[in-house]
C-alpha cells in the first residue's frame, strides 16, 4: 500500500528544492548566500523571522509539554520567545541595522575588536549547532510517527534533505521558504485545531478542559527562581540568536529592522497560541504515556482526516525546516566570515570562493548537528542548553555595545569569559536554581567593572 505521509513529506521536500535551486541562480556574493543581498521589506522579513522563530520548540515540545503539565509545563511558550523578539525591535534592531553587519560578529569586531570577535564566535556556535539538532531531532520524531520510518532512519534521510537545499538555496531559497512554510504553518495548525476541538465535542466541550490549574503560568509546586530563570533564558539568552538577527541584518533599513520584529512577535504569539490550546484541551485524546514530544504527532493520527493530515504534516516540516535551515547558514557564515576568511583571506580572492566556502561549512555544520541528535532524546533539553550556553556576557556586550560608550575589548572579554564560566559553575557545579540570571548579573557586574576601571586609568593619566 502506499505511503501517503511519506509520499507527501517526499513531494515537499522536492517542492523546497526546487525553490532552493532557483534562488541559486542569483547569488553572486558572499552577501548573497548569507543574507539574500540585503533588501528585504517587511512582509518578507517579518515572515521569514516569524518563521524562523516558530519552531519545534513552539509546535511539538511546547504542546506535549502542555497536554501533560497545562501552560506552566509549557515555560514561555509563545509569551517569552515573543517577548524576546519585542526586545528585539525595542533594544537591537535599528541599531545593528544601521552598522551594516554580515553576522553578529561582525558588530564585535566593529564595537570591541578582533579578539572579543572571535570569542564571541566561539560562544555563539555551540549554541546554534545545539539550536539545529533540537530542530533535526524534531523533524526526525515528526516523519518516524507519521510514516512509521525508524527514528534514526528518519534522522537521516531529515539531515541530508536540509543540508541539500540549505546548500544550494543560500538565505535567498531560505526567505523564500520561510514564507510558504509560514503560511503553511498557519493554515495547518488551524485546520489541526478545529478537528481537535469537534473530536471533544464542540468549543463548549473543548473550554471545559481549561480548568484554573491548567491554566496558570507559575507551577505551584517549583521554585520561583527556578522559574524565572527558565523565562530569562528564553527572553533574555535568546537576544543573541544568529538565526534572528540574521533576518534583521538582511531588511531594507533601520526602519524595516524594527518594523519586522514587532509584525513578527506578533505572529509568533498569536499562532504559537494554537499548539498551546491544543495541549491545554486535547490532552484526554491519547494516552497519556505520549504526552512529551511525540504527542502532537499521536493526536492527528487519531483525530484528523486524510487531506487534513497532510496538512498537519506540512505544518509541522514547514515549522521546523523554517528554522534549522536557518540556523545552518548561521553557522557557515560566523565560522566561515568571521574566522576562516578574515584570517587568511588571500585564499579567497573571490566571491565564488567564498561561496563555495561557505557551502562546505554548511554541510559541516549539518552533520555535527545530526551527530548531537542522534545522541540526544530531548527536544526541550537541547532548546534549553542553546540559549543558555555562554549567551549571558554576549547579551551584556550587545546591549551595553550598543547602548553605552564605555567599555572596550577588556569590558568585553570580561563579560563573555565570566559569564560563561559563571553559567557552567552555578548551573553545573552548584546546582543553583537561578544559575542563568545568576550568570547574566555576573557579567553586567564585570563588564560595568572593567569599563569603569579603564576610564578611571585614563583620567588619573
Amino acid at each position: 500500500m502506499l505511503n501517503l505521509p511519506l509520499l507527501a513529506i517526499g513531494g515537499y521536500l522536492l517542492l523546497q528544492l526546487g525553490i532552493a535551486a532557483y534562488a541559486n541562480r542569483r547569488i553572486q556574493s558572499e552577501t548573497d548566500y548569507l543574507l539574500g543581498g540585503r533588501n528585504f521589506g517587511l512582509w518578507l522579513g517579518s515572515f521569514s523571522l516569524f518563521a524562523t522563530w516558530f519552531g519545534a520548540e513552539t509546535v511539538i515540545a511546547s504542546s506535549g509539554a502542555v497536554a501533560a503539565g497545562g501552560i506552566s509545563a509549557g515555560r514561555a511558550e509563545p509569551f517569552g520567545y515573543a517577548l524576546c523578539l519585542v526586545l528585539f525591535a525595542v533594544l537591537i534592531a535599528a541599531k545593528l541595522r544601521s552598522g551594516n553587519y554580515l553576522t553578529l560578529a561582525d558588530f564585535f569586531a566593529k564595537r570591541f575588536g578582533r579578539v572579543p570577535e572571535k570569542l564571541s564566535v566561539l560562544l555563539i556556535i555551540p549554541t546554534s549547532i545545539l539550536w539545529a539538532a533540537a530542530q533535526i531531532l524534531a523533524f526526525a520524531h515528526v516523519v518516524a510517527a507519521t510514516t512509521g520510518l525508524d527514528l534514526s532512519v528518519a534522522l537521516i534521510l531529515g539531515t541530508l534533505m536540509v543540508v541539500i537545499y540549505t546548500t544550494v538555496g543560500g538565505f535567498l531559497g531560505d526567505v523564500l521558504t520561510d514564507n510558504f512554510q509560514g503560511v503553511l504553518v498557519i493554515v495547518g495548525l488551524g485546520i489541526t485545531l478545529y478537528f481537535v476541538v469537534q473530536a471533544l465535542g464542540g468549543w463548549d466541550a473543548a473550554l471545559l478542559q481549561l480548568t484554573p490549574e491548567r491554566l496558570t503560568v507559575i507551577a505551584p509546586d517549583e521554585p520561583l527562581w527556578g522559574q524565572a530563570d527558565e523565562w530569562a533564558i528564553a527572553i533574555i539568552g535568546s537576544l543573541v540568536a544568529q538565526e534572528a538577527i540574521s533576518r534583521i541584518l538582511a531588511t531594507r533599513n533601520a526602519k524595516v529592522a524594527r518594523q519586522t520584529c514587532y509584525v513578527a512577535a506578533g505572529l509568533y504569539f498569536t499562532v504559537g497560541l494554537i499548539p498551546v490550546f491544543i495541549g491545554l484541551v486535547g490532552f484526554g485524546l491519547v494516552p497519556a504515556e505520549v504526552h512529551g514530544d511525540a504527542f502532537l504527532s499521536h493526536l492527528a493520527q487519531s483525530v484528523l482526516p486524510d487531506f487534513a493530515y497532510v496538512l498537519f504534516i506540512g505544518a509541522l516540516i514547514s515549522a521546523i525546516l523554517s528554522t534549522v535551515n536557518t540556523t545552518l547558514l548561521s553557522i557557515g557564515g560566523l565560522v566561515g566570515h568571521n574566522l576562516i576568511i578574515h584570517a587568511r583571506p588571500t585564499w579567497f580572492p573571490t566571491e565564488g570562493s567564498k561561496i563555495l566556502l561557505q557551502r562546505l561549512l554548511v554541510v559541516l555544520a549539518g552533520v555535527v548537528a545530526y551527530a548531537i541528535a542522534a545522541a540526544g532524546d530531548d527536544i526541550y533539553a537541547l532548546i534549553q542548553a542553546s540559549s543558555s550556553f555562554g549567551s549571558a556576557g554576549l547579551v551584556v556586550c550587545l546591549v551595553f555595545g550598543l547602548w553605552l560608550r564605555a567599555g572596550g575589548a577588556y569590558a568585553a572579554l570580561a563579560a563573555m569569559s565570566i559569564g560563561t564560566i559563571g553559567n557552567w559553575v552555578f548551573q553545573d557545579v552548584w546546582q543553583w536554581q537561578a544559575a542563568y540570571l545568576g550568570s547574566l548579573a555576573l557579567a553586567a557586574v564585570c563588564y560595568v567593572a572593567v569599563a569603569v576601571s579603564g576610564r578611571t586609568r585614563m583620567l588619573m593619566r
